[in-house]
């Protein structure tokens, strides 16, 4: 067991590397002692103050250098992707924005079909603003309302892992170059299936 007076020496010794630390300005004299700490835990509290005032000049110049190259890379990767998108021919952007179109009309069945079916059925009424895609849901609202739909092209469209609904949210929030290659080489079979949900609904109208 240490003794009290082995204890005290040691921190006399502390109190002296603490006092010279704020003699040459490593630390600041003012900082403040954390409420119901002991001596103990403040001495190492301070003493890794000082280990961090210590780092070299060269230190920080060395993460200084680091931080900007890391800056440089991300945004020349950034630049890169953006040119990649802007290098698309005009006929490659029209099926893009063709592609995100029929999509958004396809959510828009969605999100009047379902919050209308829970109002006709006398359920709690759904916050369209809160409403997340599911595709048990659509299709429940299809079937309430008579809209015959294919089950295999809604889940290709709105639950696979390769989902339109996916490649949608990948080229809305990062312009994805995957999923723009995905809409560009199998444009026209996409567009027929969504096209064709819509089409039932239009007739379903129409009746």
């Amino acid at each position: 067991m240490v003794s009290l007076a082995s204890q005290q020496t040691g921190f006399s010794r502390m109190q002296n590397i603490i006092r010279n630390a704020v003699l040459n300005g490593s630390i600041n004299a003012s900082a403040p002692i954390l409420q119901d700490s002991t001596k103990e835990k403040y001495g190492r509290y301070l003493l890794r103050r000082i280990a961090m005032a210590r780092r070299t000049r060269q230190q920080i110049q060395e993460d200084n250098a680091k931080l900007l190259k890391e800056k440089a890379k991300a945004l020349a990767k950034l630049n890169s992707h953006l040119d990649e998108i802007s290098s698309l021919s005009e006929k490659d952007m029209s099926k893009v924005n063709g592609f995100i179109n029929l999509f958004l009309q396809c959510e828009t069945v969605y999100k009047a079909l379902y919050p209308e079916m829970k109002r006709l059925k006398g359920e709690d009424p759904i916050d369209v603003r809160q409403l997340k895609f599911n595709i048990q849901y659509f299709e429940a609202a299809l079937r309430f309302f008579g809209i015959p739909f294919d089950h295999e092209k809604m889940n290709e469209m709105f639950y696979s892992r390769k989902s339109y609904l996916t490649c949608r949210d990948k080229i809305l929030h990062g312009l994805d170059m995957e999923s723009i290659n995905q809409v560009l080489t199998n444009y026209d079979e996409m567009a027929a299936t969504m096209q064709e949900l819509l089409s039932n609904v239009a007739a379903r109208q129409a009746e």
